[in-house]
């Protein structure tokens, strides 16, 4: 009888030991079901640190078409990879590996780290991050400096889910000369990021919002030398959320592509509690071009907290009025040298 306690301990002992996570690097070149283990170097993603586009394996392109999971996920390593989840699939991050003090995060999965990346996530697709506090990086891998050209799509009613962790895009002018960085989202997409600290934050490059969308706990800070992201709304664009934040330069916004009737103010970004956004953080603005081109911005704040901002809002004049602010500004520049 103590004989077998010992095997079976032993047996116990070995399958604990096998179930740490390796990393298994795409080999499949240019595309490949993602769940398929021969497609990988040292076995299929689930239960490993699955790594896309390396310069070891090369390019890579992968495809979820159903289902697929990892316990980490790198997509442009340190050569170009891409990733997308088609239709109604659905992806799953168990696990996360630590970012180091950088920026001391647990990462769940990283995109365009240190070369090119793209992320596409079809109609009704889905990426789901179990582990507590795990966040996810596009544009930006566990340190806060590099990164590659980033293309990311979230499509219409697709969504990114964390269990309170970030889901962080764009590095700006951080990320290299040159380097692009945007991401589009499509009517119902949405970025859930749990009930407590985890939100969307959004650090530089281009957010393209093609439909209403909603940007859980939202925050909008630039960090380096360009500052802000920006924001360029389709003819039915709208952002909606639970708790905003614009801060050290924040975010420009570009109206010029909503479909408005002139002289109507639209809502174009929406806190629907109020919570976040005080007086102090009120750094978003338009962009020159929509300035130029006679666009408007004004904060309307609201309940619950009559004291903070509870939407943006834009108009575009009439071009009557546009005749008359022209004149307006034409006889002050003559008063003026008088």
């Amino acid at each position: 009888m103590k004989g077998k306690c010992i095997v079976l301990l032993i047996a116990i002992s070995m399958i604990a030991t096998g179930a740490s996570a390796v990393q298994t690097d795409w080999t499949a070149g240019g595309s490949g079901e993602f769940n398929v283990a021969g497609n990988w170097s040292a076995g299929g993603p689930s239960g490993n640190e699955a790594y896309i586009g390396t310069s070891v394996s090369g390019t890579g392109s992968a495809t979820v078409t159903a289902t697929g999971d990892a316990n980490y996920l790198r997509v442009g390593a340190d050569a170009t990879g891409s990733l997308t989840v088609k239709a109604g699939a659905t992806l799953t991050i168990t696990g996360s590996i630590y970012s180091g003090t950088d920026d001391d995060e647990y990462h769940a999965m990283d995109v365009a780290v240190d070369a090119d990346g793209s992320l596409t996530l079809e109609a009704g697709a889905s990426i789901n991050i179990t582990e507590l506090d795990a966040s996810i990086g596009l544009g930006k891998g566990p340190v806060w400096y590099g990164g590659g050209n980033l293309s990311v799509t979230i499509g219409a009613n697709a969504s990114i889910n964390t269990n309170d962790g970030w889901v962080t895009f764009g590095l700006g002018s951080d990320a290299g000369a040159g380097i692009s960085q945007e991401i589009t989202f499509e009517g119902g997409a949405s970025v859930n990021a749990g009930g407590g600290d985890g939100a969307w934050f959004c650090i530089g490059g281009t957010v393209n919002v093609n439909g209403t969308i909603w940007l859980q706990s939202q925050r909008w800070r630039g960090y380096s030398a360009d500052g802000a992201a920006t924001i360029v709304f389709g003819a039915n664009g709208r952002i909606e959320s639970n708790g905003m934040q614009f801060q050290n330069g924040g975010a420009l916004i570009d109206p010029t592509g909503l479909t408005l009737a002139p002289d109507t103010w639209k809502a174009v970004i929406v806190d629907v509690d109020g919570g976040y956004w005080t007086s102090s953080q009120e750094q978003i603005a338009l962009t020159p071009a929509a300035i130029a081109a006679g666009w408007q911005l004004k904060l309307v704040r609201g309940a619950p907290f009559t004291n903070q901002p509870h939407s943006a809002q834009v108009l575009i004049p009439e071009p009557a009025t546009m005749v008359l602010l022209a004149i307006g500004g034409i006889g002050a520049l003559l008063r003026k040298r008088r």
